[in-house]
């Protein structure tokens, strides 16, 4: 018989969050009240849902999702949308990123690495 009790499971929970869009010409947060099985990414459309001034697109690929605007400001070749987690970017991983309570995940427009 296989022993399976070291797997993990996560007790859902609720979570209370905010996202702060920082855009060229004004910064703005937003609360949401989440669980703490929700991605980054499902905080997106959830603040989308909850609110008529925001608005985003994106586009997925093999290797993660990038932001092409956000409220209407949308991504160049010198600028883009990156999304953190503190410090952490997690654009590209905003769909694994699963949501911590109190965090405040932070949206902003900034000068490409590439």
């Amino acid at each position: 018989m296989e022993d399976n009790s070291d797997e993990k499971t996560v007790e859902t929970r609720s979570v209370k969050v905010s996202l702060t869009v920082k855009a060229p010409f004004y910064t703005r947060t937003y609360s949401q009240e989440s669980k703490n099985t929700d991605s980054v990414s499902d905080l997106l459309l959830k603040v989308r849902e909850n609110n008529k001034d925001f608005t985003y697109d994106r586009t997925a690929y093999s290797y993660g999702s990038k932001l092409d605007q956000i409220n209407g400001i949308t991504t160049t070749e010198t600028m883009e949308w990156r999304i953190y987690d503190a410090e952490k970017d997690v654009t590209l991983k905003m769909d694994d990123t699963a949501l911590e309570d109190g965090k405040n995940y932070i949206l902003t427009y900034q000068k490409t690495n590439e």
